[in-house]
């Protein structure tokens, strides 16, 4: 019998105001995918989403919790595009990484850590990750790649992303030709 060397990773301490404010974002992701427009065209004239409410004072001394202690196979990714949607509407900021503001890599990075997988800050960094997909096989979760841009396939031709600091982080259908696709989870 030969013995297998399994490096795990270190736990993560969350405070129940973070897991409060994260609980209420992936509840907005809920609603947002519910009312999400079904066709590409639907996106032109869907509504603004609602403003973020004002962020509350601190609270107490944060407790110690850990997070799962790696992704799971099932719901993950789902995890990961919720995360991601609950943020269309915030700003983006070059090299921002959230909780309020990002750019295209910090997003899809910072979705991503949701279920303890870490990308590097930098889309062509990114692009080196997963295993590269096809159009055709395109599922959520996975990224797809611009020139010096990445965003995030959710479903239906659609994704997220930190376009640019006029229109900040947005849902829309997939555009122009993107260079590649990769799936980051199975």
């Amino acid at each position: 019998m030969t013995a297998v060397a399994v490096d795990l990773p270190t736990p993560v301490y969350v405070d129940d105001d973070v897991e409060r404010r994260n609980q209420a974002a992936l509840d907005r992701a809920d609603r947002a995918v519910r009312t999400a427009p079904a066709a590409p065209a639907a996106v032109a004239n869907a509504a603004k989403p609602a403003a973020k409410a004002p962020a509350k004072p601190a609270a107490k001394p944060p407790t110690r919790r850990t997070a799962p202690a790696a992704p799971r196979a099932d719901g993950s990714v789902d995890t990961v595009v919720r995360f991601a949607l609950a943020q269309v509407g915030d700003r983006y900021d070059w090299a921002a990484s959230g909780p309020n503001s990002w750019d295209c890599s910090g997003l899809t990075a910072g979705a991503y850590r949701q279920i303890g997988i870490y990308l590097p800050h930098q889309s062509e960094q990114q692009r080196r990750y997963g295993r590269a997909v096809s159009r055709s096989q395109l599922r959520a979760g996975d990224l797809i790649f611009y020139k010096g841009h990445v965003s995030l396939a959710t479903s239906n031709g659609m994704m997220v992303h930190a376009a640019n600091a006029r229109r900040g982080v947005v849902y829309e259908a997939i555009y122009g030709t993107p260079e590649a696709y990769r799936r980051i989870v199975g």
